[in-house]
């Protein structure tokens, strides 16, 4: 139902059957194209390793870090038995506890650092893009939301007479256009 009283569309009702087809046609001719998805993966991809080549950075950062506080316990540990003062012989535990929190806490970060699954996420963002109209007819309600936010940066405009508008799509969908005008740009400035 349009609210709009300014509207001069008769009858101010739309049946919503009517509507979800345009919608879904609407979605159908803005899916991405391919080569830009196959140059969007790629650039995925390689972001991809080179965050994993960091992670392997990071992980052998925690292992040296994680030695180098073992040999510090048994430094103090060392210690503990050259001493005659029960207040340093205390201290010198307390470090060790503290020392040992801080093993557990590395191990703990690096167990529970699992890789999300690169080559899933990549193939559901590709089907996405390629087929927008499947996903969000698919989709469940909550689905057919975060599918809509994500294609359009405002809400399209519906026509009784003429269906939906132009519409403003979000960087993905609108990736192709976006190149061509920095072409055209470049022509222009040559």
């Amino acid at each position: 139902t349009c609210h709009n009283n300014e509207c001069p569309a008769n009858p101010k009702n739309i049946p919503s059957e009517k509507m979800e087809n345009d919608y879904g046609e609407m979605l159908k001719s803005v899916a991405v194209e391919p080569e830009v998805v196959e140059m969007g993966i790629l650039i995925a991809t390689r972001l991809w390793e080179q965050k994993i080549k960091n992670s392997n950075v990071s992980r052998a950062a925690r292992e040296t870090e994680k030695k180098e506080l073992e040999k510090t316990i048994h430094e103090y540990i060392g210690l503990i038995p050259k001493t005659n003062s029960e207040s340093v012989k205390n201290r010198y535990e307390e470090k060790i506890e503290e020392l040992d929190k801080e093993i557990k806490k590395l191990e703990s970060e690096q167990e529970n650092k699992k890789a999300p699954d690169f080559k899933e996420a990549a193939d559901l963002a590709e089907r996405f893009l390629r087929t927008p109209a499947e996903t969000w007819i698919n989709a469940d309600r909550e689905g057919k939301i975060m599918v809509h936010g994500m294609i359009f940066e405002e809400n399209p405009k519906y026509s009784v007479t003429t269906g939906f508008r132009t519409v403003k799509l979000s960087l993905p969908f609108r990736i192709k256009q976006y190149i061509a005008d920095l072409q055209n740009d470049l022509v222009v400035c040559s």
